[in-house]
């Protein structure tokens, strides 16, 4: 059994692992255990210490969700049901493999929004500002999501739209991230690492969109999917790789 030791000032008590100490206020608590924490083991770690400003303001334990927060979860939920279009438009092996790609770009849209918000709070300072961005060109995305790879007749350029809708998003992500991690005293090289994968997916996305000027048109479908598949291999693949996905949840309650 793991031991650990209270100290209160004058007084220290040895508590067996799972045992609450209840000390009266003004008085500091010190635990010590002998197991290894998951940070400890590199297994997860928590998110880095930011100054609190009125720009900024850190998650703290016991911090509850937004409401900014559960109207992007709403959108998101209105973008995977539109995934359902985009497959039952025309069942083949292509339909299937455009949602399965359209399902991997909006959980990783998803997952790198809610990880900042486990950095800092989302309804404080200037990250409303990015929160309302960030919702727009995911409100954009949705909609374009059954025009994703081929173009409707008398109407915008459906796959213009959706990846000028994604780089919006995934640039505003990135700026509010890198905006909060040099408040952290992140150095700028670490910034520049962070921001590499998006940039090399952004130039992948970037020729998906303009596919058809230089590809012919029995072959477009197949390319555009290609090039998206890419970017998002790169976005996951380096991506995991990175500090944040390892950060340990600062509020359950969040």
């Amino acid at each position: 059994m793991q031991r650990a030791t209270v100290s209160t000032g004058r007084n220290s008590l040895d508590l067996a692992e799972g045992t609450t100490a209840y000390v009266a206020l003004g008085q500091s608590v010190e635990i010590r255990s002998r197991r290894r924490s998951f940070a400890q083991t590199g297994r997860v770690s928590a998110p880095p210490p930011l100054r609190r400003s009125r720009w900024l303001r850190p998650v703290m334990p016991g911090s509850r969700v937004t409401r900014l927060e559960l109207f992007f979860d709403l959108i998101f939920v209105f973008a995977f049901l539109n995934v359902a279009g985009l497959v039952s438009a025309e069942v083949t092996t292509q339909a299937v493999l455009s949602g399965v790609v359209v399902l991997a770009l909006l959980w990783w849209c998803w997952t790198t929004f809610a990880t900042l918000g486990n950095l800092v709070r989302a309804d404080y300072g200037l990250l409303p500002m990015f929160g309302l961005g960030v919702m727009a060109a995911a409100f954009v995305l949705a909609i374009a999501i059954p025009q994703a790879f081929l173009n409707q007749p008398d109407d915008l350029t459906g796959p213009v739209v959706f990846a000028v809708a994604y780089l919006v998003l995934r640039a505003l992500t990135l700026a509010a991230f890198l905006y909060a991690l040099s408040a952290a005293g992140r150095s700028r090289r670490q910034l520049m690492l962070i921001s590499l994968p998006a940039a090399l997916a952004a130039v992948l996305v970037g020729l998906a969109a303009s596919v058809s000027r230089w590809v012919p048109a029995v072959a477009v479908l197949d390319v555009r999917l290609g090039l998206w598949a890419a970017a998002l291999l790169v976005e996951y693949s380096v991506g995991l790789f990175l500090p944040y996905t390892r950060w340990a949840v600062a509020s359950a309650g969040h």
